[in-house]
């Protein structure tokens, strides 16, 4: 097994606003990245994500859901789930929810939402067609939008 840490200089504990990596081992591999706004974080999978792999990406990534960050997974490129993929995303929401945040699962390929079905979690883990349909899943309190004053027009002398 082979992990690669997150691509970012930012300390520990601050949440980069955009981290990458790739863990991999002799039958597969999978490539992450993340990108962070506030309290918003949209994590995109790409590759196999087996037991292997599953246990890696907690070590890499659980920290952002341990820290109730409102999370969106994105599995548009996801090849390959299996049941370790699955309860992986059940700890994350679990993790998120204890600290005040959320997770949403997005673009999930058919394979994954047949998992999801099979294994009677459409309830618990919540899919969205897409990213942006994930975040407003999510609700207003994932994104908070500063609205900028209005300019003021000089006054007239």
């Amino acid at each position: 097994m082979r992990a690669v840490s997150p691509t970012s200089s930012e300390p520990a504990t601050r949440v980069p606003p955009v981290a990458e990596g790739l863990i991999g081992h002799s039958r597969g591999a999978l490539s992450w990245n993340t990108r962070s706004h506030g309290r918003l974080t949209v994590v995109t999978l790409h590759g196999d994500l087996d037991s292997a792999i599953a246990a890696a990406l907690e070590d890499l990534l659980g920290p952002l859901a341990t820290a109730g960050r409102h999370l969106v997974v994105d599995l548009a490129g996801l090849r390959a789930c299996d049941r370790a993929g699955l309860s992986l995303f059940l700890r994350w929401k679990a993790a998120a929810m204890a600290a005040a945040g959320s997770l949403c699962l997005a673009t999930a390929p058919l394979a994954v939402r047949r998992l999801i079905t099979t294994v009677h979690a459409r309830d618990v883990l919540p899919f969205a067609v897409d990213t942006a349909g994930a975040i407003i899943a999510l609700g207003r309190d994932a994104v908070t939008v500063q609205i900028p004053e209005p300019r003021r027009a000089p006054e007239p002398r």
